[in-house]
């Protein structure tokens, strides 16, 4: 709608790469080359009602103060059947390398060898807002008749209905921590192109790679569910049950034990999965010039696929996000009543780990 600002996207993709590249000659046959390498590249998605003017809608100052200002849009409004209003928070994505590598050059005879270190750095510095504002979606649980379990009308009339009363059926807050991951790379490589013969080449090479497990900066990062840990809620959970416990379960053996887990904690290593060393890679490949105008090439080789910061995210759904859920309804019989406090205050930023 042309002067609406209830819709509309804005994404940036800014990019910065840098080189720097010497070359050394040690003889007649042997060089040395030597490139250090960085990277940057951004993508950012906001839209044009970023740090839109919650209390039009009527929510508390007690709940908007609490929102992360950078993920604050127009409500994303969603009346079942119809085209939704509003949007999400957006995101901001960050990726850096730094890279160095290193290539021996070497001719000898009927042999051009080649020696060298591949190493990277990559880093990712990212966070994704999802619906700071708070999410609403309107249905006809509350508007179907004559009965709360009669079916609904047809059309969207009973859901568009509800969100003229004011009363959701659904919605939720996203509060998003960030992430800071990064892992390392380190390849060392061989290789010899060996003219065996005018019509026969050989290429022959070797190659290791280690690539470090992601880590995440501040320890964010979400690991194993241990079954056996005393879980902090035992006590009271144990309490609450001896008040009025069932036949098959005495109150002693009402146990919660068990919890998840967090890398970088405890004794926990903060790699979320273990180191591989054993990423070995020969190569073998021919060139056969057979007649004068036909050229016959083959090759064998392994390769490992890589998992770093570049390419996987670390998993903290649990230490970096509290969603809070709508509370829509006070009663929903005989009269539903809209709730003034639709968010309860559970509504409260990640309880993530204190930077370290």
């Amino acid at each position: 709608m042309e002067g609406s600002d209830v819709r509309g996207r804005k994404r940036q993709r800014p990019y910065q790469g840098y080189a720097l590249d010497t070359v050394g000659t040690l003889g007649s046959a042997l060089t040395i080359d030597v490139r250090y390498g960085y990277t940057w590249f951004s993508e950012k998605e906001a839209f044009v009602n970023q740090g839109y003017n919650l209390s039009e809608f009527g929510f508390p100052q007690s709940l908007t103060a609490g929102l992360d200002p950078r993920g604050v849009t127009f409500p994303q409004v969603t009346v079942t059947g119809m085209l939704p209003l509003g949007n999400n928070g957006g995101f901001d994505q960050r990726y850096y390398t730094h890279s160095l590598l290193s290539v021996v050059n070497w001719t000898r005879g009927k042999h051009s060898l080649k020696f060298g270190f591949d190493g990277r750095l990559t880093y990712d510095n990212s966070i994704t807002y999802g619906n700071v504002s708070p999410a609403l979606t309107f249905g006809d649980i509350y508007t179907r008749g004559p009965l709360d379990n009669s079916p609904g009308a047809p059309g969207s009339s009973q859901n568009f209905a509800s969100f003229l009363f004011g009363i959701p059926t659904a919605g939720g807050i996203d509060k998003n921590d960030s992430r800071a991951e990064s892992s390392p790379f380190h390849s060392l490589f061989a290789q010899d192109d060996w003219r065996v013969t005018k019509t026969l080449t050989l290429n022959l090479g070797f190659r290791w790679e280690y690539e470090g497990p992601v880590v995440e900066r501040y320890n964010r990062t979400s690991g194993d569910f241990d079954f056996t840990t005393p879980n902090p809620i035992q006590a009271q959970a144990q309490a609450n049950y001896a008040r009025a416990p069932i036949a098959e379960i005495t109150a002693a053996n009402f146990l919660t034990t068990g919890g998840l887990t967090f890398l970088g904690r405890n004794g926990v290593p903060r790699q979320f999965r273990p180191a591989f060393y054993n990423a070995f890679m020969p190569r073998i490949g021919f060139a056969w010039n057979f007649t004068p105008k036909a050229v016959m090439r083959g090759g064998f080789g392994i390769f490992y696929g890589l998992l770093g910061a570049d390419f996987s995210d670390v998993s903290s759904p649990d230490s970096a996000s509290a969603p809070t859920s709508l509370r829509p309804m006070i009663t929903a019989a005989p009269t539903p009543l809209p709730s003034p406090t639709p968010f309860p205050p559970a509504s409260i930023h990640p309880s993530a780990h204190p930077k370290a």
